[in-house]
């Protein structure tokens, strides 16, 4: 698997993909059922859980689980919604692609940028997502770490 810890620095995301990589055993990916919420108690608020369904030849991706860090930046729990009902078409696009990256390659995928949101500040996060494969090689869950953090505006501004 590649090393993505090259690309970043945040000490909970590490901990993150080093839990992850722990629970890979013998070249197989992590199941659902491999994963313990109870490892991880100052994550649960930024993870989320994807579960990927397969309608025929069209791939959509749902929030099974939404944490609350996640609720807090969107302003509303999107658990049991698919991206293609809560994004507009080119955020959901980019978004299934990346996805669709993971699901293909079986390996992480970081990512960090600095949105902009209506009538608020501007928000810096990063995150993390990671295959888990009931069967240890077909991926059909997504799980993310998102870590927010708010941006100052700067004196003056």
């Amino acid at each position: 698997m590649t090393e993505p810890t090259d690309e970043f620095d945040h000490p909970t995301l590490l901990r993150f993909l080093d839990y992850w990589r722990s629970k890979c055993r013998e070249g197989r990916l992590p199941a659902r059922a491999d994963i313990d919420p109870i490892d991880l108690p100052d994550m649960l608020p930024g993870i989320i859980i994807i579960e990927i369904v397969d309608e025929g030849e069209r791939r959509r991706y749902r929030f099974r689980l939404f944490g609350t860090a996640h609720v807090e930046f969107n302003q509303r729990d999107l658990t049991g919604q698919c991206i293609d009902e809560v994004f507009g078409p080119d955020d959901a696009a980019r978004t299934e692609a990346t996805y669709a990256e993971v699901i293909a390659s079986g390996e992480p995928h970081y990512w960090r940028t600095n949105v902009m949101l209506p009538g608020r500040e501007f928000v810096h996060y990063e995150r993390v997502i990671v295959p888990l494969a009931s069967d240890g090689e077909t991926v059909d869950m997504l799980i993310g770490m998102f870590i927010f953090d708010r941006i100052e505006p700067a004196k003056g501004s």
